[in-house]
């Protein structure tokens, strides 16, 4: 892709496309481009499971993230020509990587499989001994500073769980605002006073909603405040899917008619 807008976005989906015939999954960041309603319809028309990162969930991404710097290290020099991509990835693919023992080219379907199975268990395993309990007051790891002890680097006030997310936890403020974050950042803690609000009350918790138009929801969010929102803002993390609260609002009003 020579630009990150959304036309070259769609030409560079369509033309992997051709080239593996089915994309089953795609994750990405919240990047404008990819969700413009072509993009998006493509998502849709050819039934690929889409996935965003929210806003502190990066993390999810680091994979691929750490391999184009790894490029970009090799490389050595802000832009990376064709022949020279395909170069980079030939020795990055013929190369043993210590995290899965064995070089990509190496590796086999039945490897793959252990390899996840493996990452699996093993997630599984600190989420159920890291649970955080509903109700559980955490502070936030605000650096990532790895020279520096955690504790230094954690937030003042405190936040109250309200609901565990898969490796994602949600947290709260006095005014009922919402985040979500993983479960490595945050730090289970009874000193201090509990927070306002998080992230300058950007998302709040919708308990219903109780209107719509071609593009908004006019929503109640817990605590009692209305207003209208765009319909994508109760599709975070997954924007071509309508949530719950969506399928349980359309299904009362077919049976009110």
């Amino acid at each position: 892709m020579t630009t990150k807008n959304s036309s070259s976005v769609l030409e560079a989906l369509r033309a992997h496309q051709s080239i593996v015939s089915t994309i089953s999954a795609m994750t990405s960041d919240q990047d404008a481009a990819y969700l413009t309603e072509p993009v998006l319809s493509f998502m849709k028309s050819h039934n690929i499971d889409y996935r965003t990162t929210e806003d502190h969930d990066h993390n999810r991404l680091s994979i691929i993230n750490r391999f184009i710097r790894t490029l970009r290290d090799m490389n050595s020099k802000p832009h990376i020509s064709i022949p020279k991509m395909n170069a980079l990835l030939n020795a990055y693919n013929s190369t043993v990587h210590s995290s899965i023992g064995c070089a990509p080219n190496d590796m086999t379907p039945e490897l793959e499989k252990a390899y996840i199975e493996k990452k699996r268990a093993h997630t599984d395993t600190l989420r159920l001994t890291t649970r955080l309990e509903p109700g559980t007051t955490v502070r936030i790891m605000t650096a990532s500073d790895r020279f520096k002890k955690k504790r230094s680097n954690l937030s003042k006030e405190l936040y109250t769980v309200t609901a565990n997310e898969g490796s994602n936890v949600l947290i709260k403020g006095a005014d009922h605002s919402v985040a979500s974050y993983p479960r490595f950042r945050l730090f289970p803690s009874t000193m201090g006073k509990l927070a306002k609000t998080v992230d300058n009350a950007k998302r709040g918790i919708v308990e219903e909603i109780l209107d719509h138009n071609a593009t908004k929801y006019k929503v109640r969010y817990e605590g009692g405040v209305t207003e209208w929102i765009p319909k994508k803002n109760l599709r975070e993390g997954r924007p071509t899917i309508p949530s719950p609260l969506e399928h349980s609002y359309f299904k009362a009003l077919e049976a009110s008619k």
